[in-house]
């Protein structure tokens, strides 16, 4: 396993705690100025669905993401973006037993994480809604470029196409994030997949 070994940005072992019942990972140690021992540190994100530790310094506000310091905490290894991946796909879980290292170049790491975003109202991965032409996009990228997949007003449609070539570039085995609020669903070719698998 590589990384920044023992060269965390600030000394996190002087300030908290690994806490499997903190809905973050993390609690207050004792003796910290305005914060109260074991309680929670941190909260959690509601756009990116992280946990992120926030507090001021210099008058300035700084953050952390939760599941770094998790790991630096257990590992005495800070990790680059993108190596820390939640193994269950919420970002918001960052018991041990639910990170896993990632080796890899950034751009490889970017783009085989993976998240439920639908626990936090975001669209099936890889797809984006084009507000101009009124439809979805998908894009990939492979090797830093990025790869777009074309238009469609189905959302699964487009969905589907980047999966399929994540799984062939990457050689990975992501399962289809399907979505049963597609207005389109009932015209989609993907409609018995949605029904065999208990989503609709």
């Amino acid at each position: 396993m590589t990384g920044q070994a023992n060269s965390a940005p600030r000394q996190f072992e002087l300030w908290l705690y690994y806490s499997e019942t903190s809905k973050t990972g993390l609690r207050w140690l004792p003796g910290q100025k305005w914060r109260k021992a074991d309680e929670t540190a941190g909260g959690i994100n509601p756009n990116s669905g992280y946990a992120i530790l926030f507090y001021k310094e210099n008058k300035k506000k700084v953050r952390f993401p939760c599941h770094k310091i998790v790991w630096y905490l257990e590992h005495k290894v800070w990790p680059r973006d993108n190596q820390i991946n939640h193994k269950n796909y919420n970002r918001s879980d960052n018991k041990l037993s639910n990170l896993e290292f990632l080796e890899g170049s950034d751009s490889y790491l970017h783009t085989i994480q993976k998240i439920d975003r639908r626990s936090i109202g975001e669209l099936p991965r890889y797809v984006s809604w084009n507000s101009r032409d009124k439809k979805y996009q998908g894009a990939v990228r492979i090797n830093g470029e990025r790869k777009a997949l074309g238009y469609n007003t189905c959302i699964n449609q487009i969905h589907k196409k980047a999966i399929d070539l994540v799984n062939n570039e990457f050689n990975r085995n992501f399962s289809y994030e399907y979505v049963t609020n597609c207005n389109f669903c009932q015209e989609c070719p993907n409609l018995v997949e949605l029904k065999n698998s208990n989503m609709l």
